[in-house]
């Protein structure tokens, strides 16, 4: 499913999506303004971190520093039920980021959860 609604003249396209745990609403993660629309509609503090759903473990790396031990647990336990929140490499913007420049990483196993991302990455 997908909704569209107008907001000061551009369009934004939130995505509710099926995950291993619940349903999620997502939005394109590299767009700040999408980002801020999100957090407004999910009544979301914006000092919080978000959750990046990726293809795969190595979408991760692009994105994020991965520690051994982040990565043993991604390479064991992902796709499934994980959030990995780690700290962003210095080339993604603050304004994508938590107050403490990380960002939750998830690797969904649902097969529509899959498309969507594959549709969009």
């Amino acid at each position: 499913m997908s909704s569209h609604y107008l907001v000061t003249g551009y369009y934004i396209i939130m995505i509710l999506y099926p995950t291993e745990t619940l349903y999620a609403l997502g939005v394109n993660a590299l767009s700040p303004e999408e980002q801020t629309d999100l957090f407004v509609a999910k009544g979301r503090a914006p000092e919080k971190v978000s959750s990046w759903l990726v293809r795969s473990v190595d979408d991760i790396a692009q994105y994020a520093e991965m520690s051994d031990v982040a990565a043993k647990l991604a390479t064991t336990l992902l796709p499934g039920p994980l959030t990995l929140v780690l700290s962003t490499l210095p080339h993604i913007s603050s304004e994508l980021t938590a107050a403490d420049d990380t960002i939750g990483f998830r690797v969904s196993g649902d097969p529509m959860a899959q498309a969507i991302i594959e549709a969009f990455m």
